[in-house]
């Protein structure tokens, strides 16, 4: 009995290791206060993460994939959103939104491979007041208002352009 008790005790050690150590791990600046904190797996950043100011206030928070930025992010200031968007192998993939410092959406941005591609949208007092396309960085046309874009694409709407997303 205690040699099978051993024996399984060993195998589950065993697969433990095997399958990679996941542990929450916190570090911290000279001051004592919290820089970052998050899951290590295999010594690489995996799972959810937040890091903070030097003043204990959070600058980012994210998810992670083999030490890559991966899925939504959500990036602050002074504890308010300034900007969020996709992740995909640590470059930024599909709508970004960026905010004015009263929370309102100022602009909204697609890329892929951490390039633009897709649609630059601002917005003024939430309005809707100019549109660009672009393709790996080159703009391709600028419209002065969405009613300007509209002309030139019956077939989009808002709707349309905000679900474009991958």
């Amino acid at each position: 009995m205690t040699f099978r008790f051993i024996l399984i005790i060993t195998v589950f050690s065993f697969l433990a290791n095997l399958a990679g150590a996941r542990d929450y791990v916190r570090t911290y600046y000279d001051n004592g206060m919290i820089s970052a904190e998050g899951w290590i797996e295999d010594n690489k950043k995996n799972g959810y993460w937040i890091t903070y100011s030097a003043t204990g206030v959070k600058t980012t928070a994210g998810n992670y994939s083999n030490d890559l930025a991966s899925d939504y992010w959500y990036f602050y200031e002074n504890n308010r959103v300034t900007k969020e968007g996709y992740f995909k192998n640590g470059a930024k993939n599909s709508w970004w939104t960026f905010y004015r410092t009263g929370g309102f959406k100022k602009i909204k941005k697609q890329f892929k491979d951490d390039l633009l591609t897709g649609y630059v949208l601002y917005y003024k007092s939430r309005m809707l007041t100019k549109v660009e396309e672009y393709q790996r960085n080159q703009r391709l046309g600028q419209w002065s208002s969405y009613r300007a874009f509209k002309k030139d694409h019956p077939d989009f709407s808002l709707a349309t352009l905000n679900n474009r997303i991958r």
